[in-house]
């Protein structure tokens, strides 16, 4: 009982249900060990019969009073023990009381199934967010310390193995400023799982791209200290059609480190954003790539600062092609 009595206090229960769950307890949560204990006590008392036979035969009026009181007390301790065994019958026969109670008792093992499921969820996520501390701070204690010899100062060659500790995959690599394109910028790409993460060697730092976190971080092991207290949400994964069409392209802002640009100019101007709007539709509607769409703002994001309105008429007259090239319904 006292490995299970925190759940006596716990709002789980009504208070009718709080006292089948206090006199259960054992069948609750072990009911093959309850079953066999109880069976054992059924078959001892009835052996307990033919004794107080003999005991009163002989005059032993004491000794079988004993006897037969040892087996009305047991009859308590096997119902508690085993229940089915007593109110299922009664149930059968009518008895609304032991019906009700049985009913009372089976929604008690719903409710504890439950949270012991939710218990053991809890536990597994709380002894996975130990584990990465720990890690985390053993990784961070190694590079203060050097790693017993000498110590990393290449802050790109640091961050890179803390990302092959932390089991990131290096899935590609911008080597120089517009490689590829006027708006590229130098990076280094890593994936683990659903997640992705972008190391800047402008400045050493980390972008996590997600669509919701406005801000960089120092090196990897601050990125693993964010993802720990904050999963990433199923958002992306889940959205379909115009939103997961519009959130990929947003995310490719991020991926190429555009995401404080484009917030900047969403919150100062309105014409962009709704030529971005307009933009974004005529796209999806075009069928086209997610990835091009994103491409073409950024490259008339390479115009904004010094000519807003020229970056504002480019997205128009690409919004007008995509509209000349969407598929017609016949």
């Amino acid at each position: 009982m006292q490995k299970y009595r925190p759940a006596l206090f716990s709002s789980w229960f009504s208070d009718n249900e709080r006292s089948i769950y206090k006199r259960f307890a054992l069948y609750i949560h072990q009911p093959k060990l309850a079953y066999l204990f109880s069976t054992t006590l059924h078959w001892l008392r009835l052996a307990a019969v033919p004794f107080i036979a003999i005991a009163l035969w002989r005059a032993l009026y004491i000794e079988a009073g004993l006897l037969a009181l040892s087996a009305v007390l047991s009859s308590g301790t096997i119902a508690a023990m085993y229940p089915d065994l007593y109110f299922g019958d009664a149930a059968k026969r009518g008895n609304l009381g032991a019906a009700e109670m049985l009913h009372t008792l089976h929604r008690v093992q719903e409710i504890m199934e439950e949270k012991e499921e939710q218990s053991l969820t809890q536990w597994a996520e709380d002894e996975d967010s130990s584990l990465m501390a720990q890690e985390l701070r053993r990784l961070r204690l190694q590079e203060e310390k050097g790693d017993g010899c000498q110590r990393e100062t290449d802050p790109i060659k640091l961050r890179l193995r803390q990302a092959a500790k932390l089991n990131w995959k290096q899935a590609g690599e911008i080597t120089k400023d517009g490689e590829g394109a006027p708006w590229m910028k130098r990076n280094m790409r890593f994936l683990r799982g659903e997640e992705e993460a972008v190391l800047w060697h402008k400045d050493a730092t980390v972008t996590l791209v997600r669509l919701a976190v406005p801000f960089d971080f120092e090196d990897f092991i601050e990125l693993e200290e964010f993802i720990a207290k904050h999963p990433r949400e199923a958002d992306l994964d889940d959205a379909t059609g115009e939103l997961r069409y519009l959130r990929e392209i947003e995310l490719a802002f991020v991926r190429y480190g555009y995401r404080d640009d484009i917030m900047r100019i969403r919150a100062t101007d309105y014409a962009f954003v709704v030529a971005f709007g307009k933009l974004f539709k005529a796209g999806y509607a075009a069928e086209a790539d997610s990835v091009v769409v994103a491409a073409l703002v950024l490259r008339a994001m390479q115009f904004y600062e010094h000519d807003p309105e020229r970056s504002i008429r480019l997205l128009t007259r690409t919004t007008e092609g995509f509209d000349r090239t969407r598929p017609r319904d016949d």
